[in-house]
């Protein structure tokens, strides 16, 4: 029996250690940056836009938008420039700020714009 407590005990620290070393991992949070600021192309072919106003989804995690703040600004730069013919008005990040059994998360970037006038 003991040896079965013993076991058990063993097997719950490796986990637990796997489990703690699975999300230092998983936080590493500017390779995540660098392949976002690879492929803007290919996050700003996931917006959706009604009238005047678009929303890019994001999923940024799990730190704060101080924390993403070159991706955040990389993506309305290159949101402006793929299309001149929109004055973008403003924009605002959609989050989740964290709390006891969540981590703070960014969903995504609104945008609001109109059209330039010449």
């Amino acid at each position: 029996m003991k040896k079965l407590a013993y076991a058990l005990v063993v097997l719950a620290i490796l986990g637990l250690v796997g489990w703690v070393a699975g999300l230092r991992i998983g936080f590493r949070v500017y390779d995540h940056h660098q392949e976002i600021l690879n492929n803007l192309d290919s996050v700003l072919s996931k917006a959706v836009t009604n009238g005047n106003h678009t929303y890019i989804p994001l999923n940024l995690w799990p730190t704060s938008a101080n924390n993403h703040v070159d991706v955040i600004l990389a993506i309305v730069g290159a949101f402006e420039k793929a299309h001149p013919e929109l004055k973008v008005v403003s924009w605002r990040i959609e989050q989740r700020p964290p709390s006891y059994s969540t981590i703070h998360r960014i969903f995504g970037i609104w945008i609001d714009h109109e059209p330039k006038t010449r």
